[in-house]
């Protein structure tokens, strides 16, 4: 007995030192100024395994910060919320970027945190050099949403179901609450049916970025706000027909950017989504009032991503790891033949669809990123920006071509990327990354957010 007592100690203190720790870890310091940089800021909230954030908690009669013991408290959120409101307050512009992190990451992750805070200070140099004198660069504000991508020390190959797994719970309800609160704070309110084009003073920019699982978190929960908000305007659509009017809501509401970057998801939500944005015939555009002097921007309409999925072509985990670990969960659950009815044809079975990500699935892509210019019956791609060389980002043809059936041409925008811009799954926090990303935000509204594009949401 007492050698199996001391046996089962040992393991209990194996686990605990190969585990990671179930803790927040910027509780006490939420918000703050990167060193080097006071126009800088950055800030954390954190989510348990279970989705909900770390540091809520009922207040405590001896809180000066309370009114009752039911009132519930949010330390970091609440901090994040505020930093915002203060810098829309005392700013004419600012820029926010959100970045959930992936497998085998957490908030505590070094190399992964410092990535990002070097990935900000990249940004912040773009177009703050430029400025125009007397006109400061507009602060930049980083939110980095951690939760426990990394639960083990060691084997953490083999975590790949229970933090797949993880994603679900991890964007809940606190986080949906927590994206749509910074949305708001940032953009206002959003549109309804009663008023689609709402009154709002946005002023800044406002970039969403999830990467590998953490692209599965932002796609579950972004998708559900986007159709949520397209529904309050047009939830009397007729489904998937036309309209004989074609209704224009101001989209400002919306992130400037959302990118899911080598995502590690299953494509099952991309496809669904991908049929409600054909379903409603829905585009998205965006104009450049701001810029009527400047030849290479102008005040027509042109096509916007609402969703961007990139994957590099040398991202081994999504391509190869991640087919491995959803055939073995396929197996939990029936998948169905669409038969005649498959859409895209190319893909007859949902297994396909469960069994990779959509950046792997070539009859999902939207378009090409091309290092020689666009090929015959491909169109350049121009957004309010010069293009970021040497690349060309290619939409494919309306009709397909021979051997090349493209069927995406919504919103949701997916392509490969060259390993010159991201090389693999994790390296990600590139020079490269952000010059091919400010393709879709114009340098000059960077620099001054006040002067953003608008955007705009059309529904048939």
């Amino acid at each position: 007995m007492k050698i199996a007592s001391l046996l089962a100690l040992f393991a209990l203190a194996v686990v605990e030192i190969a585990c990671y720790p179930v803790k927040a870890y910027h509780e006490a310091t939420p918000v703050m100024t990167l060193p080097g940089n006071p126009n800088i800021t950055l800030a954390y909230v954190e989510f348990d395994d279970n989705g909900e954030m770390y540091d809520q908690h009922l207040c405590q009669l001896n809180d000066p910060k309370c009114t009752d013991r039911k009132t519930m408290i949010r330390p970091e959120l609440e901090q994040t919320i505020a930093r915002i409101q203060d810098l829309e307050l005392h700013s004419v512009g600012a820029n926010y970027v959100l970045f959930i992190h992936g497998w085998k990451n957490n908030a505590d992750n070094t190399n992964n945190v410092a990535g990002f805070q070097v990935f900000l200070h990249q940004i912040y140099d773009y177009y703050s050099h430029s400025a125009a004198p007397g006109d400061p660069p507009a602060p930049l504000m980083g939110i980095y949403i951690g939760w426990r991508g990394a639960s083990v020390k060691v084997g953490q190959d083999l975590t790949y179901w229970f933090r797949s797994d993880a994603t679900l719970r991890v964007a809940g309800p606190n986080l949906e609450e927590a994206l749509y609160r910074i949305i708001r704070a940032v953009k206002g309110p959003p549109p309804s049916a009663a008023a689609p084009n709402p009154t709002t003073t946005a002023k800044s920019n406002l970039i969403f970025i999830g990467h590998s699982f953490g692209g599965r978190v932002l796609e579950k929960v972004m998708t559900s706000y986007f159709e949520s908000s397209l529904l309050a305007v047009d939830g009397d659509h007729p489904g998937c027909q036309a309209t004989s009017a074609q209704k224009t809501i101001d989209s400002r509401f919306f992130p400037d950017l959302t990118v899911l970057l080598n995502e590690a998801a299953p494509a099952t939500d991309a496809k669904q989504f991908l049929e409600f944005l054909k379903c409603h015939q829905i585009t998205y555009d965006r104009t450049y009032p701001g810029y009527p002097d400047k030849p290479d921007l102008s005040n027509q309409p042109e096509a916007s991503p609402l969703f961007l999925s990139i994957t590099s072509e040398g991202d081994a985990a999504t391509s190869i790891a991640l087919p491995i670990g959803q055939t073995a969960e396929r197996f939990t659950m029936k998948t169905r033949d669409y038969g005649d009815a498959a859409d895209p044809p190319e893909i007859p079975n949902q297994s396909t669809y469960f069994t990779h990500s959509a950046a792997n699935i070539p009859a999902l892509h939207s378009h090409q990123v091309r290092l020689h210019g666009c090929a015959e019956g491909e169109v350049e791609v121009h957004l309010g920006s010069s293009n970021p060389a040497p690349y060309h980002f290619c939409e494919v043809p309306t009709a397909p071509m021979p051997g090349m059936p493209y069927w995406n041409h919504s919103p949701y925008w997916i392509a490969k990327i060259p390993v010159a811009i991201v090389p693999d799954h994790s390296d990600i926090f590139r020079p490269q990354l952000f010059n091919f990303l400010q393709f879709f935000l114009s340098k000059e509204s960077l620099q001054t957010p006040r002067t953003r594009p608008l955007q705009r949401l059309n529904i048939r």
